[in-house]
């Protein structure tokens, strides 16, 4: 199954390049093509995609609500990097890791002892390189859904909203 949608994705971000570098009439042919590649998964497959420099852009399902898995950690590193810019936290600040913010899942900081002090540096390094659920809880422990949530708010990303930590975190795009 992961490598089915590993395959799909991979078709699917091949499609989408294709078809922005090349022809003017991009819309039919990327459809066309798109479509016979969703129609060999048997799931339900939202995406968008938009032209930076045209400013053209293409969807299927679009406006959907979707869980975005663990994409949810970029706006927790975005928000992160915030506070340490506004000086309200520090890449050498550490967090102690208890066994309850353990959690099934990608990452290693599971793994580590109980009571072990990391940086925020190095939790978010890992939360992004490894996609570790952990450290994405340890974060989030520390700088609130709230925070994220107002942060992308100021992004003018009005339609996505985060819960709570990992194994019930509820990332959705409206």
């Amino acid at each position: 199954m992961l490598r089915s949608i590993r395959v799909l994705s991979c078709n699917l971000f091949l499609t989408i390049l294709s078809a922005f570098a090349g022809a003017s009439s991009w819309e039919p042919m990327m459809r066309d093509r798109i479509q016979k590649v969703v129609q060999k998964f048997q799931a339900t497959v939202s995406l968008y995609a938009k032209n930076l420099d045209t400013g053209s852009n293409f969807g299927i399902r679009e406006s959907e609500r979707v869980r975005t898995a663990s994409t949810i950690k970029l706006p927790i590193m975005v928000a992160v990097f915030a506070e340490v810019d506004r000086g309200r936290a520090s890449w050498t600040e550490t967090l102690a890791l208890r066994e309850s913010d353990k959690v099934s899942g990608s990452g290693v900081v599971r793994e580590l002892s109980e009571g072990v002090a990391l940086p925020v540096r190095d939790l978010m390094r890992l939360m992004i390189v490894v996609s570790d659920n952990t450290a994405t809880n340890l974060l989030l422990d520390r700088f609130s859904a709230d925070l994220v949530n107002a942060e992308m708010e100021k992004l003018g990303l009005r339609n996505c909203a985060t819960g709570h930590i990992l194994d019930t975190l509820a990332w959705i795009l409206a």
